[in-house]
């Protein structure tokens, strides 16, 4: 049976409301509507090594939230096309260069208001991508996306890493700024990152289902982004 986006954000709404200070999102697939580039980009990449276009589709947003570097060695291996491992690098290149002939994706509808609005509220945000950093701070620039933190993946991997470098640039206790922040993602990796540094796990459904985001971990499920605000203060 589906679940309802609504339905959870009302459970929560009974409560008290959490004192949010730091916001973290995912960028693709939560601000930025590039999964499904991001998707062929990735079959073109793999299915040369004897995965089937839609197995590598589905495995694609199966592992949303994960780098994308982790991501074809990981389907490499599922494949056991283990002689392709030493070209995942290569193969990282070729992905971003296909990717790169859309130059300009749109943002999911609500976002820059949502952005405006956390902001107003004295919010801190925190970008995390398993994409490269200065290609993020030129798209936010942009779009005039105004936040504290735009962190990729090319010098510190997604994930507790990029956790603990949100922390460490506002100075203050790993433990405590997580105890304080939320987490907005779009795939089950993304709940599995908060859940393992105890952040306010949420989910949003513009990649894969309710289900699967509750699956790896959600508390929260919201079907689009300015839904988030109504965890605020």
């Amino acid at each position: 049976m589906p679940v309802s986006g609504r339905s959870c954000l009302k459970k929560f709404q009974k409560g008290n409301k959490m004192k949010i200070k730091y916001v973290i999102t995912d960028v693709d697939g939560v601000l930025i509507d590039r999964m499904p580039i991001y998707k062929k980009a990735f079959q073109s990449v793999v299915t040369d090594f004897g995965v089937p276009k839609k197995d590598a589709g589905k495995y694609y947003y199966d592992t949303a939230g994960t780098p994308i570097e982790k991501q074809i060695s990981g389907i490499l291996r599922k494949w056991k096309a283990n002689s392709a491992e030493f070209l995942v690098d290569d193969l990282v290149i070729k992905f971003f260069k296909i990717a790169s002939v859309h130059p300009h994706p749109p943002l999911f509808i609500g976002v820059k208001k949502t952005v405006k609005k956390l902001k107003g509220l004295g919010k801190f945000l925190c970008a995390t991508s398993g994409s490269k950093t200065a290609e993020l701070e030129e798209l936010f620039k942009r779009n005039s996306l105004q936040y504290d933190v735009i962190l990729g993946s090319d010098k510190i991997p997604k994930g507790d890493e990029h956790i603990k470098f949100f922390a460490r640039h506002f100075h203050i206790p790993k433990n405590k700024f997580c105890a304080k922040a939320l987490y907005l993602g779009d795939g089950p990796q993304d709940m599995r990152i908060a859940s393992a540094n105890k952040v306010m796990e949420v989910g949003i459904t513009n990649t894969v289902s309710a289900e699967k985001l509750l699956k790896a971990g959600a508390k929260k499920i919201i079907r689009n982004i300015e839904e988030v605000l109504e965890f605020m203060e």
